[in-house]
Order: structure tokens, then C-alpha cells, then sequence
């Protein structure tokens, strides 16, 4: 007779402490590359948001500044959320109106100077122009802040322009 001589292979198997380890590992692995990712997002749309306001607040200022030292006159009561210039004989405005500065030429169409990702406000409630003349020159001082409606970043804005009068 033949003697069954089979041998038992012994089957590598994890045990439940081993099991638990790994599992332990790899839940610790997720949570700091699920951070990570979440931390890059945020920055990235902080970033964004920053870029909105920069790019707006410079638009704006540029554009201002222009028309400031362009004009003739300032006309109107100050301070308030209206800029009204004369500018080469024609009537100029710009309006503050739902978070949007707005600029008209006559009574021509009002188009927006910022656009619709960011909010512009009064700096503590107050007006955003405001008439400085003296008996020698006149210039606008122009506060507001920008804030993104992407994530509620904010940037003040503060300057003063001289009108040349030409």
C-alpha cells in the first residue's frame, strides 16, 4: 500500500491584527491626501477670487482716473454714488447700482465696469465720490470695497484724482 503522503502546503493568510493595520495605514493615507486636495481647492479659489478683485479694482481705477482728468467739471452734490463730469461737452456718469458700477455717456445706454463676480460697496456705509474744490483746482476722492461673491474676499479701495480741466 501505498502510504498517502500528502503534505499540507501551509496557505499564507493575514491575520485580523494584520488586516487591521493595513486598513489603519491606509485609512490615515486618505484622510491626509483628502486634505491635501481639499486645501489646494481652497487656495485655488481663494486665488481666483483675489484675481477677480484685482483685475476689477485696477479696471476701475484706470477708467476713473481717465475720465477724472479729462474733465471739464464736476457737477452734482457730493459726497454720493453718482459721478457726474463734463468731459469734452458731453455729460458723463458713473453709478453706483446693485453692487455694479456703471458708466453712461448722455443719454446713452448705462454699461457695467465690473463684472457680475464681484460686489462693489460704500466704504462703513458712507458714498463712494466725494468733491474736494478749493479755489485753485477740484478732484474726487473715491472710496468703495470689492468684495468676490465667489468666497466673500474683500479689498478697500481708496484715491484721490486731481481734475485738470482740460
Amino acid at each position: 500500500m501505498r502510504e498517502n503522503t500528502k503534505q499540507f502546503k501551509k496557505h499564507q493568510a493575514m491575520t485580523l491584527v494584520e488586516l487591521l493595520i493595513y486598513l489603519a495605514i491606509t485609512m490615515i493615507v486618505l484622510v491626509v491626501v483628502i486634505d491635501l486636495v481639499t486645501r489646494v481647492a481652497q487656495n485655488k479659489s481663494s486665488t481666483s477670487g483675489q484675481e477677480e478683485i484685482m483685475a476689477n479694482t485696477r479696471f476701475l481705477n484706470e477708467r476713473l482716473t481717465y475720465a477724472i482728468q479729462s474733465a471739464s467739471s464736476i457737477n452734482g452734490s457730493y459726497p454720493a454714488d453718482n459721478l457726474h463730469l463734463t468731459i469734452n461737452g458731453t455729460d458723463v456718469a458713473f453709478t453706483l447700482a446693485d453692487g455694479q458700477i456703471f458708466y453712461q455717456e448722455g443719454v446713452g445706454t448705462a454699461v457695467a465696469l465690473t463684472n457680475s463676480k464681484v460686489k462693489i460697496s460704500a466704504l462703513a456705509g458712507g458714498n463712494i465720490f466725494r468733491k474736494i474744490a478749493n479755489a485753485d483746482a477740484q478732484s474726487v476722492e473715491i472710496k468703495f470695497t470689492v468684495i468676490s461673491k465667489q468666497n466673500n474676499l474683500s479689498r478697500d479701495f481708496q484715491t484721490s484724482v486731481l481734475a485738470r480741466g482740460k
